[in-house]
């Protein structure tokens, strides 16, 4: 997350795309103690029980970028094989917990 958090302050924008439900995000955000991001670090959230192939469209048709400006990250294999085979333009990169 302080990757991320650099990314950002780098004048690159950081869309959330998650699969929980809405509230979960809001209280990761507020109460998780390594939580390095600020709801003020994010442009967008896409929270939906969607795919994540299907949202992370919809966050580049909304920031009226290409799919080849993404970058997904994920601690999910599932997830990550999903883009790889469905969305070839996006970056992705499988994100394990210590």
């Amino acid at each position: 997350m302080t990757v991320t958090r650099s990314v950002g302050a780098a004048s690159v924008t950081v869309p959330v795309c998650s699969s929980i439900r809405p509230a979960d995000v809001e209280a990761m955000f507020a109460q998780h103690p390594e939580m390095v991001l600020t709801r003020a670090d994010v442009i967008l959230s896409e929270v939906s029980w969607s795919d994540k192939v299907e949202s992370l469209k919809r966050i580049a048709t909304t920031l009226n970028i290409g799919l080849d400006s993404l970058v997904f990250v994920d601690d999910s294999d599932f997830e990550c094989e999903a883009v790889r085979t469905q969305l070839p333009e996006a970056a992705y990169r499988l994100w394990k917990s210590p």
